[in-house]
Formats: structure tokens, C-alpha cells, sequence
């Protein structure tokens, strides 16, 4: 899944204008292999743009490239996790993009008090129906 993009087309038509207009991008750096095609195809029906990415620095140059509006991390809620939020929220890229967390079991990380992650991000289960989550996800920068 490295570098994939949703199978849907990256700009969409405006029916006011005739013109063509970018669609706004989400970043999905997975670390654990685990974003479904079906997943990326749901956010796509969301008219968004999908970027999957499994490196760090991959997504970096993502980010410069597409300017998401939402950056998902598919991880274990564990402490090399607690450090790539960190580094995310530090750079200067990445600060200001809202953050969803996407894991095997997120509420771990929430009972527990791990993580610090601020009012731009949430944590969803990576089991939750693609088109749920696809909701949820877009639903976190509806306009």
C-alpha cells in the first residue's frame, strides 16, 4: 500500500462551474499494514482525496506535497506511537493538521492517560465498519 492513493480521481468536477476543483486530502501514514482498500474507497465516496503511506518520512513529503486537512496514524497504542505524536506535534508541517489515531485498541490509551494529544485529535478502532469510520473520519473536518 505504499505511496496508493484512493482509485477515485483526485480532482472533482463543481456542477456550479464546470470548473475543476482539488479535492481536499487525507493522509494516512499505516504502520501496521492494516488501512483496507475498502476504507480508502469509503473516504473516496466522501469526495476526499486519500494518501496511505507506511514511513514516516514518506508522509512528511506527503504532507508538503498534498496539504491534507486530516492526518491518520494506523498504530498500536504503545510508546514508539506516544513519540511519533510527539514528533508529529512539534513539526511545524504536521502541528496544525487534526490527527486521528486509528488502532487495534484505542481505549487502552485513553483509560490509561498516555497520551496527550490536544483538542485536534481522536482515536478510533481500526475494526470499526469501513464506512463508519470513513464517516467519522471526514466528519472530523466537515466544513
Amino acid at each position: 500500500m505504499k505511496g496508493m492513493q484512493a482509485p477515485n480521481p483526485s480532482a472533482a468536477r463543481s456542477s456550479a462551474t464546470g470548473q475543476t476543483e482539488a479535492r481536499p486530502t487525507i493522509l494516512i501514514l499505516d504502520l501496521k499494514h492494516k488501512v483496507s482498500d475498502t476504507l480508502i474507497e469509503a473516504i473516496g465516496r466522501h469526495d476526499f482525496s486519500v494518501i496511505v503511506n507506511t514511513e514516516f518520512q514518506e508522509s512528511l513529503n506527503a504532507v508538503k506535497r498534498f496539504q491534507p486537512v486530516l492526518m491518520g496514524v494506523c498504530s498500536d497504542t504503545d510508546e514508539p506511537l506516544q513519540d511519533l505524536l510527539s514528533r508529529l506535534m512539534m513539526n511545524p508541517l504536521t502541528k496544525t493538521i487534526p490527527l486521528a489515531i486509528i488502532a487495534d485498541n484505542p481505549h487502552s490509551s485513553q483509560r490509561s492517560g498516555q497520551f496527550n494529544l490536544g483538542a485536534t485529535a481522536n482515536t478510533f478502532s481500526i475494526h470499526m465498519d469501513p464506512s463508519e469510520l470513513a464517516h467519522q473520519l471526514t466528519t472530523m473536518v466537515a466544513d
